[in-house]
């Protein structure tokens, strides 16, 4: 059973907030904000942004959703 979120255009399942937006980038050349959409790490931090994702990954690695 995956209990990360699907990526909107695609089969994938990225493991973490930062390969979330990381895989909307390289994979789709998209980002976060032109989907209008967020993700919410483990720890509480809402991921707006490629950016705010990766600086976040440098706080807690960005390990869970």
């Amino acid at each position: 059973m995956i209990n990360t979120p699907q990526c909107i255009l695609c089969e994938v399942h990225p493991t973490t907030v930062y390969g979330y937006a990381n895989h909307l980038h390289k994979q789709h050349k998209s980002t976060l904000k032109a989907h209008r959409i967020f993700l919410i790490c483990a720890c509480g931090i809402e991921a707006r942004s490629d950016r705010s994702s990766r600086n976040h990954n440098g706080e807690c690695d960005g390990r869970q959703f």
